[in-house]
């Protein structure tokens, strides 16, 4: 059985999409919904660097410790 939104998901796929959930602090949802939605309308954007909301500090995204993570190595 197929789901409901089965023609609506193979045409995002065809168009390159990706289907995507992420459970994220009530806090940062707003955020997140921004972003992903900049990056829908312009796929030549991205974003790199996260800052911490109570001291003002950025972080890469890149170096950022990750649950589970395996500290960088291969």
């Amino acid at each position: 059985m197929t789901s409901r939104n089965a023609k609506y998901e193979n045409a995002m796929r065809l168009a390159g999409r990706v289907k995507l959930t992420v459970w994220v602090p009530a806090a940062v949802a707003p955020d997140f919904k921004l972003a992903a939605s900049l990056c829908c309308l312009n796929a030549d954007l991205t974003f790199s660097q996260l800052r911490n909301v109570r001291t003002g500090r950025f972080m890469s995204i890149h170096t950022a410790p990750v649950t589970g993570d395996n500290g960088g190595a291969a």
